[in-house]
């Protein structure tokens, strides 16, 4: 619906995207299973029956590690300026 040198900006609502966090994709991990000084908001990448996955570190005990397995943009809103600059 756009032509040459039209802009647009475009808002997409969780639900539109990534969806939103899962509180059940967030687990505790024996900090023996985990690489040594662990940092929140580190990503690791793991490896998994289907494949690899990335995690994020949200928390660290003495003895556990929560990982978050949602998506990073997961829960959040996207916003794209959109420019068509050629059409073929």
């Amino acid at each position: 619906d756009m032509g040459v040198g039209e802009k647009k900006t475009i808002t997409l609502e969780p639900s539109e995207a990534y969806g939103e966090p899962n509180p059940t994709a967030i687990i505790d991990v024996p900090l023996s299973n985990l690489p040594e000084g662990l940092q929140i908001g580190q990503v690791l990448q793991g490896q998994g029956p289907q494949g690899p996955f990335i995690v994020t570190v949200v928390e660290v005990n003495e003895s556990t590690a929560k990982l978050d397995h949602n998506h990073p943009m997961a829960g959040k809103k996207l916003t794209f300026d959109l420019e068509v600059v050629n059409i073929d």
